[in-house]
């Protein structure tokens, strides 16, 4: 249901000449072994107001499993939770 809403906010995301980002680590419970497992959280935000945009700021949640290079803002394959 948040897909197309998750979509949009990236696109606008990707778009932005101004990016604000941050990661940190989550822990995961990691089925089968009984244990948890360390994920990544990575927080994108926007917010052109200072420099006289008009757009309204916004931000963009993406989980990735592992923190290899192509993660952040590369694959469609990350779990995600978008608000604006």
């Amino acid at each position: 249901m948040l897909r197309p809403v998750h979509a949009r906010l990236l696109e606008h995301l990707r778009a932005s000449g101004k990016l604000f980002a941050d990661e940190t680590t989550a822990p995961v419970l990691d089925p089968g072994r009984g244990r948890t497992k360390t994920g990544r959280l990575w927080a994108y935000a926007w917010d052109d107001r200072p420099w006289g945009g008009t757009d309204p700021p916004g931000h963009v949640y993406l989980y990735a499993s592992d923190r290899t290079a192509e993660r952040p803002l590369g694959q469609a394959r990350h779990r995600y939770l978008a608000t604006q």
